[in-house]
């Protein structure tokens, strides 16, 4: 639950200094000493060594030695809408606008804590003001709360004065409603209007969108058709929308939600996955790093299985250092059968200013059915050959030194007749 600033991992920033270097998350530090096994960590307030395994169609790479003179801030810019998360765990966010609205943000609360989740909850200003008592269950109840406005407008017909004003009071309403200092906003409708990039920077706040939503603000809909909506779209980090209100109206029914809700978190649980509020799914997010300092933060793909002649769509989330020219270096990805040579591969050139690359790779309709391990790294641009791969700086994954190994592999089925 985000209570307060100590909880915030906003910010996670690093400089070396004798082998050590300095880790804020918030208001809370720590001293890290780097230990002399590959990418293992320890802290002195937890010595608990950290490190990420590949698990679900979305992989991300694991943080290690600082880039001279210090390390990449491992911060979420609020000029950028945070959709989803790179993380390595089979983990996602549920998320709830429009409340607080009874009587139906407690059946969402009841039927939450039935399937063990925690969510996060976009509450409206003057929804607060009118029910603060339920602003204060769901905090009480362990679930972080986001601002989605003051009156739920669309914030990009607006002036950045009007912007500032919508953000600024529904921060004030929640605060004074749950003594919550709310970390995270989101817009309503999904509308970015002028200046909240600005705004919200200058309240440490960040601005949080969704990868896939239940279609349930339209009555028609049932609880298994929201159900499965959201489950037709989940993977590792998805940050998932659904509704406990109906922007300012009083007692709007979102009885299909609560039912959605019970329904989604038993399929969630059946799959290995864990519902988790946005602030933790943020928190496990850990990038890794090669030896010419470029990091690639994620890697996803869906889905995990086609058949030969489909497509993959693939995401990739890049971070470059100070000073870096992008055109000197390319990413390859190969999709290898088990001890074999690669059978199809998405290959390219970095750009500046390209920090998601969107691509989509065709299974040769030919490929042999079966299981291809999925390998990434870089190579300068004109070097081919594999000896001038650029290392790995540090990985907690499988890796050859000049690629990492994705897990789960690709599942390739035969062509259909």
């Amino acid at each position: 639950m985000l209570a307060n600033e100590t909880e915030w991992p906003a910010m996670v920033a690093g400089r070396r200094s004798c082998g050590k270097f300095r880790i804020i998350i918030g208001m809370m530090t720590a001293n890290v000493t780097r230990g002399t096994a590959g990418c293992w960590w320890r802290t002195y307030w937890s010595q608990v060594a950290i490190g990420v395994l590949a698990l679900g169609p979305l992989v991300v790479l694991q943080a290690c030695r600082p880039v001279t003179p210090a390390v990449a801030p491992l911060r979420f810019d609020p000029s950028e809408t945070i959709r989803e998360v790179p993380v390595a765990e089979k983990a996602v966010a549920l998320t709830f606008d429009d409340g607080p609205n009874e009587p139906f943000t407690s059946q969402i609360l009841e039927a939450l804590e039935e399937v063990g989740a925690k969510a996060t909850f976009f509450l409206i200003g003057t929804n607060v003001v009118y029910d603060p008592e339920s602003a204060r269950r769901i905090v009480k109840a362990g679930h972080t709360v986001g601002i989605h406005s003051f009156d739920h407008p669309h914030l990009n017909t607006l002036s950045a004065e009007a912007v500032a004003r919508e953000v600024h009071m529904g921060f004030d309403a929640i605060y004074a409603g749950t003594g919550v200092r709310p970390a995270l906003f989101r817009a309503p409708y999904g509308k970015i209007g002028p200046g909240l990039a600005d705004v919200c920077r200058e309240m440490n706040c960040l601005i949080i969108g969704w990868s896939a939503h239940g279609n349930d603000w339209t009555e028609s809909m049932t609880s298994e058709e929201i159900a499965e909506q959201i489950m037709a779209k989940v993977y590792p980090g998805a940050i998932l929308l659904l509704h406990d209100g109906n922007e300012t109206i009083h007692g709007g029914n979102r009885k299909q939600t609560a039912g959605a809700v019970r329904i989604i978190g038993q399929r969630l649980k059946e799959q290995g996955y864990r519902m988790v509020t946005v602030p933790e799914l943020l928190a496990m997010y850990r990038p890794t790093q090669f030896a010419n300092g470029v990091q690639i933060r994620g890697v996803t793909w869906m889905p995990v299985s086609v058949r030969a002649g489909e497509t993959v769509n693939l995401r990739y989330y890049l971070h470059y250092p100070a000073g870096f020219l992008p055109e000197t270096t390319a990413v390859f990805v190969h999709f290898k059968a088990r001890r074999g040579r690669p059978a199809f591969q998405d290959d390219f050139v970095l750009k500046p200013g390209m920090l998601v690359r969107k691509s989509t790779v065709r299974v040769p309709k030919d490929v042999p059915a079966g299981q291809y391990d999925i390998s990434v790294g870089l190579y300068p641009v004109g070097r081919i050959i594999f000896r001038d791969r650029i290392p790995v700086a540090c990985t907690a994954l499988k890796t050859d030194g000049n690629a990492v190994i994705l897990s789960p592999p690709l599942e390739v089925r035969a062509a259909t007749p």
